[in-house]
């Protein structure tokens, strides 16, 4: 191999070693992986640092899903078998909004057939009321690429109204 090869290939490493990175935050850093540890032990992780991040306090269930009903609503409640309009808000942990109904106006799902962090969390509110959800990926999209914004094993947040619903 040539000396100038050998000093060209150091000069790019080098130069890639001090390229400069977006700085992380606690809640987009990579939580530490240990051998044997699951993707929900990971998300979890992710998870309460955004919270102490965003200075938040969250219920939780024993799915994983962790949410703040912002305003209960009225009335009865949905369930898996309903039809629901919502407007919604989606980012991932590091704030990129993904999806938003806020230009386009209300949309009408079957509950049943959304994500399951949508199918544990709406139903916890009536008509009229706001949660914010905090999903791990296992209740979301899992280990597939959905879009070019959702990757795999994103842990998502959804801001939703809702707004009615039917059965």
């Amino acid at each position: 191999m040539k000396p100038s090869l050998i000093v060209y290939a150091l000069v790019l490493m080098l130069a890639l070693g001090c390229a400069e990175k977006a700085p992380e935050t606690k809640a987009t850093r990579s939580a530490p992986v240990e051998l044997g540890q699951s993707i929900a032990e990971i998300d979890e992780a992710k998870i309460k640092n955004w919270l102490a991040e965003n200075d938040m306090e969250v219920e939780s269930l024993p799915s994983g899903l962790h949410y703040v009903v912002e305003n209960p609503g009225q009335g009865e409640k949905p369930s898996l078998r309903s039809l629901v309009e919502v407007h919604y808000h989606g980012t991932t942990l590091d704030g990129q909004v993904f999806d938003s109904t806020k230009k386009r106006g209300t949309i009408r799902f079957p509950l049943a057939k959304l994500i399951k962090g949508w199918q544990e969390g709406i139903p916890l509110i009536g008509k009229g009321g706001k949660i914010k959800l905090i999903v791990p990926s296992g209740m979301a999209y899992g280990d597939r690429q959905v879009s070019p914004d959702i990757g795999p094993n994103s842990v998502l947040i959804f801001d939703i109204e809702l707004i009615d619903f039917e059965g």
